[in-house]
């Protein structure tokens, strides 16, 4: 996102890595199929499955636990950098 209008930034106009084009979450990260969203930093992460589910309407972190922890450890660890 670029802040402006609309944008939980909207006092600017710069870049801000991280955030999706349609201001519906944050992608915290986007690894081959799998979106890791973080859309509060008091909810969980969802785990989303773009080439099944490419309007990312069902969260499947339940459902590929694996998949979640690598991807949750993986954004963590770029949080902490």
């Amino acid at each position: 996102g670029k802040g402006g209008p609309g944008s939980l930034a909207r006092w600017t106009v710069a870049v801000h890595n991280g955030a999706d084009d349609n201001a519906s979450g944050t992608a915290t990260l986007i690894e081959e199929d799998w979106k890791l969203l973080a859309n509060s930093p008091y909810a969980p992460y969802e785990l989303y499955n773009l080439k099944a589910d490419p309007r990312e309407e069902k969260d499947v972190r339940e459902q590929h636990p694996q998949v979640y922890r690598d991807l949750a450890l993986t954004q963590l660890a770029r949080e902490l950098e």
